[in-house]
């Protein structure tokens, strides 16, 4: 056997092994992060619609809240949008319990509840801390950069930012 031919083709086996298993390493995770990138913005998807569902909920409620003859026909109206803003509320935050963790789902809960109380109570103050509160620890998991003033909002900017 002549040891001169056979180490560099064993050589070049060793390193074409090398390079596939390097490969098959490469693309797992390659695959993981596409995965990891997919979630984050899923994630973010579901918690962009909570807070917008939050805030129509707010809207709606406020609506009501500041109407004048209750035995109206817009009164009425106003009182079923009210219903339909929470519904959707409701399962936005059943979104947010199923993949963020349970302090979020938490949060989520009590800013609806304080759109609950706004047509009892008026209140808007207790709404807009809660609703700072929550996009706070949203922005957190997420990993985008957070202020501590931004958690503690005392203004509410209405729908869509304004």
């Amino acid at each position: 056997m002549d040891w001169a031919s056979v180490v560099p083709n064993v050589i070049t086996g060793v390193v074409g092994l090398a390079g596939i298993g390097g490969s098959l390493v490469s693309a797992k995770m390659a695959g993981k992060s596409e995965d990891e990138r997919s979630k984050l913005a899923e994630k973010r998807r579901i918690y962009a619609n909570c807070l917008g569902s939050l805030n129509l909920g707010f809207y709606a409620a406020s609506i009501v809240r500041t109407h004048g003859k209750r035995r109206s026909k817009e009164y009425a109206a106003a009182v079923l949008e009210a219903n339909r803003a929470r519904i959707v509320a409701a399962n936005a935050i059943n979104e947010v319990r199923l993949t963020g963790s349970p302090e979020l789902g938490i949060l989520a809960g009590k800013v609806l509840m304080t759109v609950l109380r706004i047509l009892e109570e008026g209140s808007t103050r207790e709404f807009s801390k809660a609703l700072a509160e929550l996009t706070f620890a949203m922005r957190v998991d997420l990993g985008e950069p957070v202020t501590r003033n931004q958690s503690h909002s005392d203004e509410h900017q209405g729908p869509g930012g304004t």
